[in-house]
């Protein structure tokens, strides 16, 4: 709200679409044995004027027709993750998005660290990389899906 009272910005409905995508993520992360969490924003979007906590991902992604969605995500550390092990989750949430394209950064953090980096991750509404300053990065990657496909646009051994 601007000082006149007045909403100059409302972000609920992608954030709800952020939640259905996330959920997406985790759920098909989890079977390949990956913990993870995300945090999703929608870009290039102007859905400001919806208004209906009960529209699906389908009917968002139809009605308002987003630039792309953006991730950063956060994934407890395990033996041989690679960029590849995304794919799979990747190409779900391309196609629940009716094939929006979508890119993330994680970045996985050490077992020790994990459980403390969760903690503070969900509490943020907003993620950024000074979140990370106090917890031990092991890789980072960035990766996207689009009509071309799956593709790796960083992965190596992250910041310790």
């Amino acid at each position: 709200m601007n000082k006149n009272g007045d909403l100059v910005d409302d972000n609920y409905i992608s954030r709800l679409i952020s939640v259905s995508l996330n959920q997406i993520l985790k759920k098909e992360l989890a079977t390949a044995g990956i913990e993870s969490e995300s945090n999703t924003v929608v870009m290039d979007v102007d859905s400001f004027s919806g208004t209906n906590p009960e529209i699906s991902l389908e009917e968002y992604v139809k009605t308002y027709k987003p630039g792309y969605f953006s991730a950063n995500m956060i994934v407890k550390e395990i033996p041989n993750v690679t960029a590849e092990s995304f794919e799979k989750a990747l190409q779900a949430v391309y196609k629940a998005g009716l094939d929006t394209t979508f890119q993330v950064a994680i970045r996985v953090i050490s077992k020790d660290d994990y459980e403390a980096c969760l903690k503070k991750f969900k509490s943020l509404s907003e993620i950024s990389d000074s979140m990370y300053v106090d917890y031990k990065i092991v890789d980072e990657m960035k990766l996207f899906i689009d009509s071309e496909g799956f593709h790796v646009f960083q992965a190596g051994k992250g910041g310790e």
